[in-house]
């Protein structure tokens, strides 16, 4: 998938990358090290330029094409049915999907540990690349109060994207030994994301919920490639707006999130040189230190309208979500979440759930539109204690995503 254009009368020197669908113009980043001007091996430059693209810009839909999708799912009783989880309130996890979510504690606090684990995923057949497995001690810790009658205030912990890219062992190639120059390298991509939020809930009353939420989110990002190597971080605030109404034993939810777009640079370790053709004269280019890249991690303004039944026969509740992504790009903006949970007993619950992930790769292969993801887990509750567990798997009914599952567990507390 990676494509290579000539340019000039020293082509060498002046190349185009179409990465993924993405063009990178002009730039030819060459090691600190090399004592001459001499290019860098084809592959090196392709693959840092690849990772800027990929691991800088994950999970940002560009030109059509969504980017890496393997983020974190935290909230284990929440993805447990599924990730339908708008319209509930009363838990910890609520925080992450409506503000208004952390109304109606059964005591007086909850406090949430969760750990997860997401197994290594062949990422789109067609790329050629994977996503190692992670585990995760520490996926999301979170704390809900009942501060004073009619305000519920939270504050969590949390990490919505953490994982590498493997590309395997490379063979090193350069303009004079397309063959191979007998060297091998491992190239290292990595990204990180962690946020902090606040919630404030008010009961208007039993039947109606308002929220408001406020997160921090960090992303960090590594790439090494050889003699290569970046990394740096990126901040942004995102704010959230909720509601829960419940009506005849109906609840439904809604919860709108503002962008979080954060702009940050990756400084090259040691420098780095770049080659840039001068456009009068291309024969002589010109010559630079770059010490940093701008990238660039975004997530788009997502609406979320959800609903809960009351409990048939008692014991089974349904529920579903609908999320609208505002993609600037003509992508696929709508995704789906349902689900529902069937109460054995008082003290356990078991859950059955699948989303969906819409996209569009019709510029690459012939395919589904849309990945559906099955989930399953449930509730124990011993006492003040209570433990939550999901499990998703990726294959039955996908293409594309190839191997990717996780499982989350969380212990929580309730105070009385």
């Amino acid at each position: 998938m990676l494509l290579v254009e000539y340019h000039g009368t020293h082509p060498k020197r002046f190349l185009r990358y179409d990465v993924h669908g993405l063009q990178l113009l002009g730039l030819v980043i060459m090691s600190p090290h090399f004592s001459s001007c001499v290019p860098l091996p084809r592959i090196l430059i392709c693959f840092f330029l690849l990772s800027l693209v990929t691991t800088l810009n994950a999970r940002q839909a560009r030109d059509g094409l969504p980017s890496p999708y393997h983020p974190n799912r935290p909230g284990a009783q929440a993805y447990a049915q599924g990730g339908a989880f708008v319209a509930s309130t009363g838990s910890t996890a609520s925080m992450l999907f409506n503000p208004a979510g952390i109304a109606q504690l059964e005591g007086r606090a909850v406090f949430t540990f969760e750990a997860g684990w997401n197994s290594r995923t062949e990422y789109l057949p067609f790329f050629n690349y994977d996503f190692t497995s992670q585990t995760r001690l520490l996926q999301f810790v979170g704390l809900a109060v009942a501060v004073k009658p009619k305000w519920t205030a939270g504050a969590y912990f949390f990490r919505p994207t953490d994982y590498e890219l493997d590309f395997g062992e490379l063979v090193v190639t350069t303009l004079n030994n397309p063959d191979g120059t007998g060297e091998v390298i491992q190239p290292v991509f990595e990204r990180r994301q962690f946020g902090l939020g606040l919630n404030l809930a008010r009961s208007m009353s039993n039947a109606w919920h308002l929220g408001l939420g406020m997160e921090w989110r960090r992303t960090e990002v590594r790439d090494e490639v050889a003699a290569l190597a970046a990394q740096g971080h990126a901040d942004d605030f995102r704010f959230a707006l909720g509601s829960v109404v419940q009506w005849h034993d109906w609840r439904f939810g809604m919860a709108l999130q503002s962008q979080y777009k954060a702009e940050g640079e990756a400084a090259f370790e040691n420098g780095a040189y770049a080659i840039v053709p001068d456009p009068q004269n291309p024969s002589r280019p010109s010559t630079f230190v770059v010490e940093a890249a701008s990238f660039k991690s975004s997530e788009p303004l997502t609406a979320r309208l959800g609903f809960a039944t009351p409990p048939i026969f008692g014991k089974l509740t349904v529920t579903g979500d609908a999320e609208y992504k505002d993609y600037l790009e003509t992508v696929p903006r709508w995704q789906f979440y349902g689900g529902s949970t069937l109460k054995l007993t008082s003290f356990l619950q078991l859950a059955v759930g699948s989303f969906t992930f819409r996209k569009d790769y019709s510029g690459y292969v012939d395919g589904p539109s849309s990945e559906v993801f099955l989930t399953c887990g449930g509730t124990l509750r011993l006492g003040r204690a209570h433990i939550a567990a999901s499990f998703m798997e990726g294959d039955l009914l996908n293409e594309d995503f190839e191997g990717q599952s996780f499982f989350n567990m969380a212990v929580g507390f309730t105070l009385p």
